[in-house]
Formats: structure tokens, sequence, C-alpha cells
């Protein structure tokens, strides 16, 4: 009794000290999940903060923007919070239910974004290329926004079954540890695992061709909209402009026209693009958002399919850990994107930049009136 005791002492602590191994030879993971859980969480959060409680104006195309940084900051913590524990315990995650519910919910939270995207999508699509038709009500939106919710948490309910605590081998004989994966171990499980993996892929790609069809129009009309503005019988045409120069050249003369010449066309060239990216910036805005989502997936994806099921592989498994989970940056980008596009939440994210700078300054200048006194 002694002996099997000692015997299973000595397998425990064998298995602790492969574990620190295998963290201490992948030291990455877990830095690089713990920094985009931190990037994710501050700048969703901001985002959320902002658009819902900071802006006075709630403009028709904004509607979308928090709903999306909600579902980003919850699939964030999701993804990087598992990907962090996975880190820590690459051979000893042990518990089965832990192992599913995480592995469902980091899927299907991150479904749940891609689906609203395409919400967003037949959104713009309809404010853009049929603005004089019925647009979304706001009953019309919260119905895409369940939607977008149910999808995303029915098409994942197979990972439950699917996932498991797998054994995997190391080195030593007789060493054996645990890990949370998706492997399959007989042809049965490999052909739904084939199966469910295809109509994953499937889905997505039906996703990303209605996606592109519904921004392609969408950019079909805008650039004939601007075409439109350079034609001859508009304002700012360029022949207007040559017509209204070519009559100030008999009154300043040919030197004042070569000079002018230059500067009013530059003027009017960058009122026209100014003008055209103020009104078509949020179209922009989510056809960058868009395919940040979709290059996201690439990298995991690809892997997916070279690599199959590796979860038994520890080694291989943990040198790929980080390519695989790619898809987290399409939940963690978008504040940076709508600060890049969106001038009025560049203004309050100075503000709150710059409010807690005046209260130190003003109660450091209260302290030293106080002292002098």
């Amino acid at each position: 009794m002694a002996e099997n005791v000692t015997i299973h002492g000595d397998v425990e602590f064998a298995l602790q000290q492969w574990n620190r191994d295998l963290v201490q030879r992948y030291p990455w993971n877990p830095v690089v999940f713990l920094t985009l859980l931190t990037i994710g969480i501050v700048g969703n959060g901001t985002v959320m903060f902002i658009y819902r409680l900071r802006m006075k104006k709630k403009m028709e195309e904004r509607f979308f923007i928090p709903i999306l940084a909600c579902m980003d900051f919850v699939a964030c913590v999701f993804l990087c919070s598992f990907a962090i524990y996975q880190s820590f315990k690459p051979v000893t995650i042990s518990s089965a239910p832990l192992c599913k519910s995480m592995m469902y919910l980091q899927h299907a939270s991150s479904a749940c974004s891609l689906f609203m995207l395409l919400a967003i999508a037949f959104q713009r699509y309809k404010m853009v290329c049929r603005p004089f038709q019925r647009q979304m009500g706001q009953s019309m939106k919260y119905v895409a926004i369940g939607l977008a919710v149910t999808c995303g948490y029915l098409l994942f309910i197979p990972h439950v079954f699917l996932s498991n605590i797998v054994t995997v081998d190391s080195d030593i004989p007789g060493l054996h540890g645990q890990r949370c994966t998706t492997a399959a171990y007989t042809k049965t499980e490999r052909t739904l695992q084939i199966s469910y993996r295809l109509v994953i892929f499937c889905v997505f790609l039906l996703t990303i061709i209605i996606m592109s069809l519904l921004y392609s129009l969408i950019a079909k009309t805008i650039i004939h909209r601007m075409r439109l503005m350079k034609s001859p019988m508009s304002p700012v045409s360029p022949r207007a402009t040559t017509e209204r120069y070519t009559r100030a050249k008999s009154i300043t003369g040919p030197a004042a026209l070569k000079k002018g010449d230059k500067e009013v066309f530059t003027f009017d060239s960058l009122r026209r693009k100014r003008r055209h990216f103020v009104t078509n910036r949020y179209s922009y805005m989510f056809m960058t958002i868009t395919a940040m989502a979709v290059i996201s997936y690439i990298v995991p994806i690809i892997l997916a399919i070279s690599t199959g099921s590796s979860g038994t592989d520890v080694e291989k498994s943990l040198t790929y850990f980080i390519f695989k989970r790619l898809f987290v940056l399409s939940h963690i980008v978008n504040p940076f994107i709508y600060g890049a596009f969106d001038h009025t939440f560049r203004e309050h994210m100075g503000s709150l930049c710059v409010a807690p700078v005046g209260r130190r300054e003003s109660r450091s200048t209260v302290n030293s009136i106080h002292s002098s006194d």
C-alpha cells in the first residue's frame, strides 16, 4: 500500500514537472493572450461606454457599434481567458465540464460577432443602395441582434459533445497527461468531426460570400455617386472650376492664373474627397472591420485543414497555439478602427484622457493654495 502511494506520488510529481517544462518552453503563449485580453477589455469597454453614455446624438449608423463591441468584449474574455488557462495547464486539465463549456462558449461568442457583421452589412446595403426604400426599424434591428446571437450559440452546440478531455503521452513510458481538445479516436467520431467541420466551413464561407456581395454593391454605388460629383453639372466639377478661373485670367493676368490654378484645383479636389469620406465613412469603417474579421480567420482555417486534429500531439498544439486562435484579433482591433474613422469617438477619447490630468492639476493647485495659507 505504501509502495503504491509512493509510485502515485512520483507519477504526479513527474506530470507536474512535465507541465512546468512545457510552460517554460512556450512562455510567450500566456503573455500574448494576457496582453490581448487587456487590450480587448479596455478597448471594447471604452467603445461601449462612449457610444452608449457619452454621445448625446444618437445616429442611425452608430446603432450597432456598441452591440458589436459588447459581443467582441464577451468573445475576447472567453477566448483569451481560456487560452491563458490552457497555457498554464497544457497537460494537466482534468475537468471535462470546464473543457466542454469553455470550448463551446469561445467559439459560439466569436460566431455571434461574425453574424452581427452580416446584419450590419445588410443595414449598410439598405441605407446606401436603397435609401428610398423601407429601412431597418428599431424592432427589426433587435430581431437581427437576436438572430445573430441565436445562430451563433445554436451552431456550436455540437462542440459540447465533440470536445472532451483526452489522454496524451509523454516521452517517459507510463507518464500520461490530459488535454482539452476535439481529437477523435474512433472512425465514427472522426466522421462526425469531419462532417461538423465541413458544416462550419460552409456556413462561414456562405457568410463571407454574402457580406462580400453586399459590400461590393455598396462600393459600386459609392463609386457611381463619386463620378456624378465630378460630372459637368456638379458645382465643384473640374469644368466649372476651369471656366471660373478662365474668366479670372482676363482680370488678373496669366501669372495670377498660373499661381492660383494649382491652389484652386487642389482645394476643390481636397474638398470633394473630404465630403466623400464624411458621407461614406461608416460604410468604409464597417468594410474595414469586416475585412479584418475575414483575414483573422484565414490562418486558423488553413491550420485546421492542414494539421487536422492535432490535440494529442502536445508539441504541435503548443507550437501552433497562438496561430490557431488568431481570429481573436477580429474582436480586438475594432476600437482602433472606430478611432480612425469616427472623429466624434476620437474627441470623446481625448476628453477621457485629458479629464484625469485636469483633475490632478486642479487638485495640486488647491493643495498649493492651502499650503501657502
